[in-house]
């Protein structure tokens, strides 16, 4: 399984160990490329790296991702299909959910694991 995407405004280390904060990325057939501003570095901007040499700071799903949600959800035992949410909470228990999710066009949160959930970039939610 390929690791979610990093969106701009993510707080990054490289595999050097280095800091820093997505500025860009490019979609591209053979893999997404990223622009990174890194803490401490002469050359500010740095282009072209892989989402394979990046690890996002706090782990790949986060408070506020904006999410696609699918399968059928603890709460109310719905089936969505990738159905536009928003993570608002995590649980730190190992079992049961891993988030609780708004969805779209729903009055009520979503408990769901990690499995049933594909972040997106914020410009695709509110396109």
């Amino acid at each position: 399984m390929s690791r979610p995407l990093l969106d701009l405004g993510d707080e990054i280390t490289t595999a050097g160990g280095q800091r820093g904060v997505v500025t860009k990325r490019e979609a591209r057939p053979q893999g997404d490329l990223y622009s990174v501003v890194l803490e401490g570095s002469v050359q500010r901007v740095r282009h072209g790296w892989t989402r394979e040499q990046l690890t996002r700071v706090g782990g790949d799903l986060q408070l506020g991702d904006c999410v696609r949600v699918t399968g059928e959800c603890d709460t109310t035992g719905e089936r969505l299909d990738r159905a536009l949410g928003v993570i608002v909470d995590d649980y730190a228990e190992a079992e049961g959910p891993d988030f609780r999710v708004f969805v779209l066009g729903q009055s009520d949160a979503y408990e769901c694991p990690v499995s049933q959930l594909t972040r997106i970039p914020k410009r695709e939610a509110l396109a």
